[in-house]
Parts: structure tokens; sequence; C-alpha cells
């Protein structure tokens, strides 16, 4: 999910999801949107919770599923979570008003899971690329950082969903620009990070587009509007000039 932000001019006309690896296993946000997985706890009303102290929802150990945990992990009595948000991706992963501290939603979920496993959950915040280079190398247990569930990456990684994979299209109000189709995209200006499923999106979408002789060149820069995992468009809630403009499926289709 998080990348570095790059902009790219489409023709005229979009997850990720998390994925938890036990050898190499995924936390992948694909269930149904997060009921169960508390946000921090103690919001102001209409606002959010950002201290390091997070009251957190508490689970009980399941002593199957921890059966079934590497001996590595029992032994250190800790799983390893490598969270790839790098600066921050609010609501998902950010840190709180230290600057240091780990929060968000897939932080409260990575502690419901190492709850339930009966270990500690030890968190390192690492860049969205260096996520994969970690899992590869056995430097974290576990990936969890709104990682799409794709069919290239299920064949390197085991993932366990949690949460819908949904994404959209973000723009300026006042616009007037919806996105339905790929053809939508055509001369847009849309940032999207780099690496990511929602990328591969557009550049699909517009390699279709150019094959059908639906031709503006591609141009970087910036209008405010962004593609990113449905979860992530925090600006929507902080900033009132923005809205979200279309929702397409994380498949691309």
């Amino acid at each position: 999910m998080t990348a570095n932000r790059t902009t790219t001019r489409f023709p005229r006309l979009g997850i990720a999801t998390a994925v938890l690896a036990s050898t190499t296993l995924l936390l992948s946000a694909c269930s149904g949107a997060a009921g169960a997985a508390p946000g921090a706890a103690g919001a102001a009303a209409g606002g959010f919770a950002t201290s390091p102290v997070q009251n957190r929802v508490k689970v009980t150990k399941d002593e199957a599923a921890a059966a079934l945990l590497p001996d590595a992990i029992r032994r250190r009595d800790t799983i390893i979570i490598g969270a790839g948000f790098g600066a921050g991706a609010p609501p998902l992963g950010f840190y709180a008003d230290d600057n240091k501290t780990p929060i968000g939603i897939e932080v409260d979920v990575a502690h419901l899971v190492a709850d339930k496993l009966g270990v500690k959950a030890q968190l390192q915040v690492t860049s969205w690329e260096n996520l994969f280079v970690g899992l590869d190398s056995a430097k974290y247990d576990v990936g969890l950082s709104n990682i799409t569930v794709t069919e290239a990456r299920k064949e390197k990684y085991d993932f366990a969903t949690y949460r819908k994979d949904n994404i959209s299209f973000e723009a300026r109000k006042g616009t007037g620009w919806t996105v339905k189709t790929r053809r939508d995209i055509a001369g847009k200006t849309i940032a999207v990070a780099s690496g990511t499923n929602q990328e591969k999106i557009l550049v699909d979408w517009n390699t279709s587009n150019y094959s059908e002789m639906i031709l503006p060149k591609l141009k970087v820069g910036s209008n405010g509007t962004t593609f990113e995992p449905g979860s992530t468009p925090f600006g929507i809630w902080t900033f009132t000039n923005q809205r979200t403009t279309g929702n397409p499926s994380s498949a691309g289709v």
C-alpha cells in the first residue's frame, strides 16, 4: 500500500490487503469492514485517539492456533511483524503524538493476532518495498500492511485475509468527475503509490485505453486526485474539499 508517491496522466477515461505469513505469511485486508478490528479507544467525538497509550481490545489465547506456531516464534515468545506504512498511512498505520509509537487499525489487528496466538507483538515499521525484502529474508514472521491478494503474490506468500479490499479515487469537491469505467481516467492526472496494486490497475487501464486509440500521453503531475485503498483517503475526513469519486474493484475489472 504505502510507497513512493508518483503521479501519472492517463487518457480520458483504479489495495490493498494485508497478509500474514508463518514461513512467509502475509495478513491481508479482505473480509468485511473492520467491525471486529478495534480502533484506538478513547477518541474524542468526531476525532481520533493519537496518544501512544492505546486502550486496545484484548482477546484470549487460542491454544489450537498457538500450537501451530513455528518453534522459533514460540521460543522467543514474540511474533515479529513487518509494517510497511513508512512515514505513515492513516488510519491504517501511523505514528502517535510522540512521533515514535506505531498506532492505527493495522497495529490494532497485529496486537489482536499476537494475543490470540499467546505471544507478544513486535512491530517493525519499514517502507513498502523493504517489507517484502524483509519477508523474503525471514527478517519478519508476518507482513501486515494492506497488501492486496493477487495471483502473483499467492505463488510466493500465504495470506490470511481480515477485511474487504476496497479501493477508491479521491478528488477535490466540485470537479464533477466520477470513475465508473476505465475510460473515465482518460486525460486525468492521478497520484498513486508506486509498486502497488492501484498503480498496476491504472497502467493496465491506460494500456487498454491506448489500444482503443484513446491516446493522451502519460504525464507526471498533480491535481489533487489520488487512487488508494478505500480506508486510506484520510483527507476525506480531515479536508472538507475532498470527496470520493469512484470505488472500482481491486481486481481491476
